[in-house]
């Protein structure tokens, strides 16, 4: 992760010292590289972070689904449904401006907890 940092960080450096020192296209291929490289670095970032909490997302919903299961099969019916409509009275779509929050997925995990809190959920 620090690797694509340091390179881009070369390039902007190496475009810099170049429009002091060098002739036109070295600076022209400096300059554009720098850029490329950015672009390219903030689009790879972007992706990993994006798998990187669909990934928690996942796994919170899995979560999510089994504690309900879990605490059905117990016959706490009573509380699955009292968590649910907790859960939805709380957290309006519209209170979402650009989408879902971040940590949204904590906020799911403690809804699963509180559902079913043994740590043998569904199984």
């Amino acid at each position: 992760m620090v690797m694509p940092v340091f390179i881009t960080a070369f390039f902007i450096v190496m475009w810099i010292v170049a429009e002091f020192r060098c002739l036109r296209w070295v600076r022209l291929i400096l300059g554009t590289g720098a850029i490329l490289v950015s672009v390219g670095l903030t689009l790879f970032l972007g992706f990993f972070q994006r798998a990187d909490f669909a990934d928690k997302y996942a796994r919170a919903t899995w979560n999510f689904a089994y504690a309900i299961e879990a605490a059905i099969k117990q016959g706490k019916s009573e509380r699955v449904v009292s968590e649910l409509s907790t859960f939805r009275d709380a957290n309006h779509p519209e209170r979402f401006d650009l989408g879902t929050p971040r940590h949204f997925y904590q906020t799911i995990e403690s809804v699963a907890g509180r559902i079913n809190p043994s740590t043998d959920a569904g199984r």
